[in-house]
């Protein structure tokens, strides 16, 4: 029986981290076109709207989250992409890490069963979990606001942000109580620099981490760049 490696992998990071367009290109990859795309931003939308939500309804939306992720690794039997603002261990990374715990045993049990039943199954699966932190710091996050802020103006607020200056960042962001991920599979990204050359750079280390598991000898320094970046942007956001 052969192993299947089934991939979880998360893109998480706060507004305009570039999660969307980063997303936009793995998709556009071929090695990523057997991953179903789950988009927090569109279980928001269909599940609560653009309203006020009590804590009770965000819950809800999350657990949604994580069972579109356990039912594309168990009933689809592939690999998942995840774009979506992780922002605390509790409510976050510790559900979405049970959630795909729970993924795994379904498909032991599935494969027993298969067995028990004298059907042909002719693999066994095995997830992993893999977290990818973007991060950017406040000049590349103040010129992507302003970018935003003249989309609007120019052609409407198709894509629903409400985040348009610092001061709104820091009421809506969740960047006073974002944690960055403790999971052994990390990988840091900057993407304070949007030159085709770095894009281009930041897209084969994340492919490298997916399927190689490779990581580059400067990740500890990434992390200490990412929460310097963040106490920065916090600083900012609590001035504005």
């Amino acid at each position: 029986m052969n192993e299947a490696k089934l991939r979880t992998v998360i893109l998480s990071g706060l507004s305009y981290s570039g999660k969307s367009h980063y997303l936009a290109i793995l998709n556009s990859l071929e090695a990523f076109s057997g991953f179903a795309c789950v988009s927090a931003d569109y279980f928001r939308s269909q599940i609560l709207g653009d309203r006020w939500t009590a804590l009770a309804e965000q819950r809800v939306f999350r657990e949604a989250v994580w069972f579109e992720i356990k039912k594309n690794l168990v009933i689809g039997r592939g690999s998942v992409i995840l774009e979506m603002v992780l922002k605390t261990q509790r409510d976050h990374w510790r559900p979405l890490t049970t959630a795909v715990q729970d993924a795994f045993w379904h498909l032991r049990d599935f494969t027993g069963e298969c067995r028990l039943a004298g059907k042909e199954e002719t693999h066994s699966y095995d997830v992993h979990l893999k977290a990818i932190t973007l991060f950017n710091d406040l000049e590349s996050l103040e010129r992507r606001i302003q970018r935003r802020l003249e989309q609007v103006q120019q052609k409407g607020n198709v894509t629903g942000t409400n985040i348009f200056d610092l001061k709104s960042f820091s009421a809506k962001s969740g960047i006073n109580v974002f944690e960055l991920p403790t999971l052994r599979q990390s990988l840091y990204i900057d993407t304070s620099d949007e030159s085709p050359e770095a894009v281009e750079q930041n897209i084969r280390e994340i492919t490298e981490f997916v399927f190689e598991n490779k990581t580059t000898a400067d990740q500890e320094l990434r992390c200490e760049r990412a929460e310097l970046f963040l106490n920065q942007l916090k600083s900012a956001a609590v001035c504005a």
